[in-house]
Parts: structure tokens; C-alpha cells; sequence
């Protein structure tokens, strides 16, 4: 009897926020879920495996335009130049093709894969250089791992698929040359966990061992916490929310300093923080409402669960654009400043308000819980 041959596919993702590793992970457990036994998937930390100095130290830069202030003045230079190209940016996309050209070139031609992945901007346009200029018949595909708007190093026309989360992308896509026949719009891949529950909120709580009459706040911050403003956004939220019958999680990431702070503060309502945690799911699940900054990922995640979110800060861009796209569609609020969003989140707990449940309602309408599975089906239908 002859045995199928696992198709190899290779993802070349990054540590760069946007989701990119979430994203790529997802995608390999939809694989194994799905086509058990039929793909062997490897996922390269792109810039940190095969980039040279400085660039492979992209991630650690990227952590620093997460701060407010000078980070995020440099993060509205580089995105006013990413929506529509520029010198400075072809000079940029220069730069990490010469530290990146020597080492993916070498790895490419090691690793024969069937299929290249690429899960980060930078990543497809050098990517989609090295294979033309190799002339590798290695097909590749681009996932955009934003929600509304992305940056157009996030698509190239030689990419055989391009895979989306929503059609403003796909609208996008064809703008910077994307052949319509190559778009797909799947959603942005979330874990399996990220489903929609019959279950009540507080069932979840109790399986947490939380209070379950106590309605759940769940504060994130993302991979790597949110410094100073999650910690006044903490204390704004468990003053305002004191008579609320309320209780407040707080996902500190890998902010190790900022969870030390919050443990040795004392709050009017029950508070917990957590580190970087693998069952975010059932976090989710456990919420009555989310209140995080509008990173694409977290996002996506919330409401594949379908649960009402509460945005804060963010990135000038492509996560200030999913502020207005989540708004507009009445899955999300917004507040610049942690007293005004405590006031929101106690008008959206407070009794007798039907906003709450109507958000709820409009973020499951929203998510894409099955993102994941289509995207493994569109990469297996190219051949083994």
C-alpha cells in the first residue's frame, strides 16, 4: 500500500506583535485537527533565525513603538509611508532584504517545502524577491494577519494565494495588485479554543474557580503587558466599578514588574492578574466584557468567543482603523484615558443597560471562530 507523503509547509512568521505568531500557530493546530497525519508544518521565527544584526532584533524594537510617546510618534512616520509606498520605505525594505537575502536564500534551498507561507509584511516582500529571484517553483502565500487595514508590504501580486480576514481587505489587496482570482477572504485564524459557548459566562467563571456571581472583567494587555497605562487603567476600573458586584482579571503578559505592582496594590473589587497564559480561551469565555488595546489578534479572538470589548490605546494605523471598523459595526467602544473608560465599562454594567448584551450579540455576528480551518483548506489544495 503506498503511503501519502505529508505535505511540508513552512511558515515564516515573526515575534513582532500583529498577532503573527498566534496567527501561525493556529494554523498549524487547524492542520493537525483537520488532515491529521497529512501536513508536516514548521513555523521559523524569520528575523530572530534568519536575519543578521540589527534586524534580528526587530522584536525587541517592536516592543519599544508599543510605548506611548516617542514609540508610537516613530510607529505614525513608518505607517504614514506604509500606506502608500514611499522612498523611505523602499530603502527600509532594502535594508532587511540585505540582512535577510544570504540566510533565507540558504535555508529555502535546504528546505524544500511544498509550500512557503509568509505571516509578516517584511517577510513577503523579501520572501517573495529571494523565490523570483532563485526562481523557485515553490508556491507561495501570503496571510495578512490585520483586521481592516493593513500595510501594502502585506501583499505581493506573485504570491500565488493571498488569504484575508475581511473583504476591506481584500478591497485593499486589489488596490496594491492582488489578482481578484487570488484573494480568499477566511477570517484571521484563532486557536480552536476560540468558540462560541451554550454555556453561561458565570459557569465559566466557576470552572476557573472564580466567584461566579460576580460579573468578569478581563483587562489584556497583550504578549508583553501594557506598562504604566494598564496599571491606572486597573485602578481607574476597580474604583469606578466598586459597587458593581464586579471582579477584574488582569492578563499582564510577560510584564513581570507591572503584575508585582498589581499584587502589591490593594483594590475596593476582587482583582487577579495573570502572566502569559496558554488557555486565553477560557478567560474569554469566563468575561462579560473584554477591555484590551485593538490589536488584531486579541480581537479576533474575543469575538470568535462573541463577547462585547472596551478598546484603549493602540497603534497609529492599521489598530486605530479597527477602532473605527468595530465601532461602526457596534461590537466596541472606545476611551483614550482610563478614567473615561472605567465611566464606560460602569454604563455597560450597570443595571437596566441593554448595550452590553447588544455588543455581545453584534461580536459573535463578527467573529470568525472557523478562520482557522479555512485556511488549512486553502493550503491543501495546492498538490503535495
Amino acid at each position: 500500500m503506498n503511503q501519502i507523503r505529508p505535505k511540508k509547509i513552512l511558515i515564516l512568521s515573526a515575534d513582532t506583535g500583529g498577532g503573527h505568531d498566534a496567527a501561525s500557530l493556529a494554523v498549524r493546530e487547524a492542520l493537525d485537527l483537520h488532515y491529521p497525519g497529512q501536513t508536516r508544518v514548521t513555523i521559523v521565527n524569520t528575523f530572530r533565525k534568519l536575519a543578521w544584526w540589527p534586524a534580528n532584533r526587530l522584536g525587541d524594537f517592536h516592543r519599544f513603538l508599543g510605548r506611548p510617546g516617542l514609540g508610537h510618534g516613530m510607529m505614525a512616520v513608518i505607517f504614514h509611508e506604509e500606506a502608500r509606498p514611499g522612498p523611505g520605505q523602499f530603502v527600509g525594505l532594502e535594508f532587511f532584504y540585505v540582512l535577510m537575502v544570504q540566510r533565507l536564500r540558504k535555508f529555502l534551498m535546504a528546505h524544500p517545502d511544498h509550500l512557503v507561507v509568509t505571516a509578516h509584511p517584511i517577510v513577503t516582500q523579501v520572501a517573495a524577491r529571494v523565490c523570483g529571484r532563485l526562481a523557485l517553483t515553490i508556491p507561495m502565500v501570503t496571510l495578512v494577519t490585520e483586521l481592516a487595514r493593513a500595510p501594502w508590504t502585506c501583499f505581493h501580486p506573485s504570491a500565488q494565494r493571498c488569504l484575508v480576514g475581511t473583504t476591506e481587505l481584500a478591497e485593499q489587496a486589489q488596490s496594491a495588485g492582488v489578482e481578484a482570482h487570488r484573494l480568499r477572504v477566511t477570517g484571521l485564524p484563532v486557536g480552536s479554543g476560540f468558540q462560541p459557548s451554550a454555556s453561561p459566562a458565570s459557569a465559566h467563571r466557576a470552572d476557573l474557580g472564580l466567584p461566579a456571581e460576580l460579573r468578569l472583567i478581563l483587562l489584556v494587555g497583550g504578549a508583553e503587558g501594557y506598562g504604566g497605562p494598564l496599571a491606572a487603567i486597573a485602578d481607574s476600573l476597580a474604583r469606578r466599578l466598586s459597587d458593581c458586584h464586579c471582579q477584574l482579571v488582569v492578563v499582564t503578559g510577560r510584564n513581570v514588574a507591572l503584575r508585582a505592582q498589581l499584587e502589591r496594590t490593594v483594590f475596593p473589587i476582587p482583582l487577579q492578574t495573570l502572566g502569559f497564559v496558554s488557555d486565553m480561551h477560557r478567560w474569554v469565555r469566563a468575561a462579560d466584557l473584554v477591555i484590551t488595546k485593538p490589536g488584531p489578534g486579541t480581537l479576533c479572538e474575543v469575538m470568535a468567543v462573541g463577547r462585547p470589548l472596551l478598546l484603549f490605546g493602540g497603534f497609529p494605523g492599521p489598530e486605530q482603523v479597527n477602532v473605527t471598523y468595530l465601532r461602526d459595526r457596534g461590537v466596541a467602544d472606545y476611551a483614550a484615558h482610563p478614567r473615561e473608560l472605567a465611566e464606560k465599562a460602569g454604563f455597560l454594567l450597570s443595571e437596566g443597560t441593554t448595550n452590553l448584551g447588544e455588543m455581545a450579540r453584534q461580536s459573535g455576528l463578527t467573529g470568525a471562530p472557523g478562520a482557522a480551518r479555512a485556511v488549512a483548506q486553502q493550503l491543501m489544495t495546492f498538490p503535495a
